[in-house]
């Protein structure tokens, strides 16, 4: 019984001692801990960076994962390394790393960021779901872990609201002629200024309004140019027509006037 109770004692005394193998954490947050769902969310044609985290990483000698993501929402435009131990491989809705722990040392890293275009429609959502293919020790066996995964939503459509507010900007007219395969006829036909290639316009800021010549070219230009709120034609004032208006109306009133006397 006394040998029992000492054997039970050193047991309890060596696991006392022995060091606490803290569980890996692989998450999209610094901080990220278990039943957590790390969300991002951007408009359309937005690119956001998703940082990729692994934490508790002393007893790690080699990790081997996956991200797996809708393609239909969003798309993955560069992966930034920040260890150069990493390896990676962008495969269709999949990212594939690994990573050889040797001379790495560090109880939180930031393995890479990847940078993702949002490309699917207002509200959808994409899951980032990680997949551990391999994780061990030194000694390969295998090492408890954690998953913490995300999602994203986009929460509008850019493009769409951009289309719009470019319709808005640009007059139908000056849209037309942009579209013409022979402008100077258009312009002919719809009255507008048009000499030596150029075409006179309005240009309309948040600050100015000014009217110029432009090429087609610098036409095209201005059509993309985020400070301009508005693009019309100019309209010259036919001054000999209202003239001669202002004179049949005068000549009116003076057979009026004759005819009641």
């Amino acid at each position: 019984m006394k040998y029992i109770m000492k054997s039970w004692i050193i047991i309890s005394y060596l696991i006392l001692l022995s060091p606490v193998m803290a569980t890996a954490v692989v998450s999209f947050e610094e901080n990220a801990n278990e039943g957590m769902l790390t969300s991002f969310s951007s408009d359309k044609n937005i690119i956001l960076e998703i940082p990729i985290w692994i934490k508790n990483t002393a007893n790690i000698s080699y990790i081997d994962f996956s991200i797996r993501y809708d393609e239909g929402v969003i798309m993955p435009e560069e992966v930034i390394k920040n260890i150069n131990e990493l390896e990676y491989q962008i495969l269709q809705n999949e990212i594939k790393s690994e990573i050889d722990f040797d001379g790495i040392s560090g109880e939180k890293i930031l393995l890479m960021k990847i940078k993702f275009r949002l490309t699917g429609y207002e509200k959808e959502s994409s899951a980032l779901k990680f997949e551990i293919n391999d994780i061990f020790d030194e000694n390969e066996d295998e090492i408890q872990y954690i998953l913490v995964d995300g999602i994203v939503h986009i929460e509008s459509d850019e493009s769409q609201e951009g289309e719009k507010n470019a319709e808005n900007k640009i007059d139908p007219s000056i849209e037309g002629l942009i579209n013409s395969a022979n402008p100077a006829e258009y312009a002919e036909k719809n009255n507008l200024e048009f000499e030596d290639g150029k075409v006179k316009i309005v240009i309309e800021t948040n600050d100015s309004k000014e009217e110029k010549f432009v090429s087609m070219d610098e036409l095209n230009n201005l059509t993309t140019n985020d400070t301009i709120i508005k693009i019309s034609p100019y309209l010259e004032i036919p001054v000999k027509e209202i003239i001669i208006i202002f004179a049949i109306i005068i000549l009116l009133i003076i057979l009026v006037l004759k005819l009641r006397i």
